[in-house]
């Protein structure tokens, strides 16, 4: 187990002389006493310097809506009577651009080099918002450079997929490759009426550059097509829902290396039905039921099956049998070096575990981790014990143990995003926040409403970016 260090404790090096001798069996019992209290101090940790608060770069006020951090820029989803897009420098905060919608808009998506993707929703009689387009901004300057019909789905290798959603749940009408360049169609599919497509997976190659996409139906019905160009390359009916299955019944198919997984939970039973990536043909299945059931995620390429109650098993993709078993926790997220942070929805706490056994290299405190998208940093968000609620902001080391880097209030329900040694989080607003500096180009809005960072903005929120170090 590695002992984390959380700070030391002060003692005063003043002593004042007794007042007359004392007795061996007293000096014998005090002994006793400040041993007991040192060993309670040592083991409890009870007293413990306040940690030290984390160093703001910047802050804007904001509503309590999505943002996207990506690289050295921060999207700003906009809502209300003006929907639109703020892109800020997360150098200093600046003003970079602003995009105006007509339709409210989603998540930005800014995975793709150079663009930032911006879906616009429609408002439905049943309150669903479900997406309508995608508009690709030029991530550099906010200029509209395509817009194409459908939500983003998956994106790979110069092209992005895109899907049109029908009225039934799940249901996707049409399917398009588009290149991201210019937004203009490569392929796209339109499934029959009767058997709208439920999932797609992009597949084979590398995760980088994935050579198939894998269409499945309603019913079951598989079909391997290749990203370039459409071409069909193989098709069956394999194992899916059954047709009398609930309304909270539901489907995917993952693809983990030349594998194939169709997994159908419905009926408080989870069916996995394990085929060739390339052929179709089935290699394993297995029913999940009971104390088992959980969920499903790669580690180290092997399939791990998480439960609360049992633990993880690591089974052979290609097999079902298992490689290992691992306690105490039911979910991870692979790093490198061979290494796993896990979690555990029952409470044990998170750690480090090395995927090539199941063993625990590190125990760390109950907290909310916070991952960099574009590298393997990790932080780890643990309650204080201080008497202000706070919490403690802890950076996750090569040796697999954590460097308090300070503490922040506590966050609402939008959490924390982290960008290299930059932390983005949304809190409530206690205070006027400062303008950062507006780029020579932009008009500075007299409207807080209309994006203006005016230090009496009425909005209740505010977007604090701090230094991790």
């Amino acid at each position: 187990m590695t002992l984390i260090e959380l700070g030391e404790v002060s003692r005063s090096s003043a002593v004042e002389p007794p007042a007359r001798p004392v007795h061996p069996h007293e000096l014998r019992r005090l002994l006793i006493i400040v041993v007991a209290l040192l060993t309670v101090v040592s083991v409890t940790g009870s007293v413990r310097p306040e940690p030290r608060s984390m160093r703001t770069l910047w802050r804007i006020p904001a509503s309590p809506e999505p943002f996207t951090v990506h690289g050295d820029t921060l999207y700003v989803q906009k809502t209300g009577m003006t929907p639109g897009v703020d892109a800020h420098a997360m150098a200093d905060g600046r003003l970079l651009w602003t995009y105006w919608s007509k339709s409210p808009v989603g998540y930005v998506n800014a995975d793709i080099p150079g663009l930032a993707l911006v879906p616009e929703t429609a408002q439905l009689a049943d309150g669903s918002e479900p997406v309508q387009s995608v508009i690709a901004l030029d991530a550099a300057s906010g200029r509209e450079r395509w817009r194409h019909d459908g939500e983003l789905y998956g994106y790979a290798a110069g092209k992005a997929l895109l899907v049109e959603w029908g009225t039934r749940a799940g249901a996707i009408l049409r399917m398009h490759v588009i290149r991201t360049v210019d937004g203009s169609d490569v392929w796209s599919y339109q499934p029959p009426e009767n058997d709208p497509v439920s999932t797609l997976t992009l597949a084979g190659g590398t995760p980088a550059e994935p050579t198939d996409v894998i269409v499945v139906g309603r019913t079951g019905a598989t079909q391997v097509r290749t990203l370039a160009d459409g071409v069909l390359v193989r098709s069956d009916r394999l194992p899916w829902l059954s047709p009398d299955a609930g309304n909270d019944a539901y489907a995917y198919a993952p693809a983990l290396g030349d594998v194939l997984l169709m997994v159908a939970v419905e009926k408080g039973a989870m069916r996995i039905s394990a085929h060739d990536r390339t052929t179709l043909r089935q290699l394993w299945t297995d029913t999940i039921t009971g104390t088992r059931l959980g969920g499903l995620f790669e580690c180290g390429g092997l399939l791990c099956r998480g439960s609360e109650q049992v633990g993880v098993d690591a089974l052979d993709p290609r097999t079902g049998r298992a490689r290992w078993h691992s306690t105490g926790w039911d979910y991870g997220h692979p790093l490198g070096g061979n290494r796993m942070f896990v979690e555990s929805q029952s409470g044990n706490g998170n750690g480090i575990v090395d995927m090539r056994t199941g063993q625990w290299i590190s125990h760390f405190p109950i907290g909310t981790t916070v991952l960099d998208p574009a590298g393997d940093r990790l932080l780890l968000l643990a309650a204080s014990r201080s008497t202000v609620p706070r919490m403690t902001v802890n950076d996750l080391r090569p040796d697999n143990t954590l460097r308090l880097a300070g503490a922040l209030p506590p966050t609402g329900e939008q959490g924390c995003q982290l960008s290299g040694s930059r932390l983005v989080c949304l809190f409530p607003r206690d205070r006027p926040a400062p303008a950062p500096p507006q780029p020579q180009v932009a008009k500075q809005p007299e409207d807080p409403a209309l994006g203006g960072m005016l230090p009496n903005d009425p909005r209740d929120q505010e977007i604090v970016v701090t230094d991790v170090g």
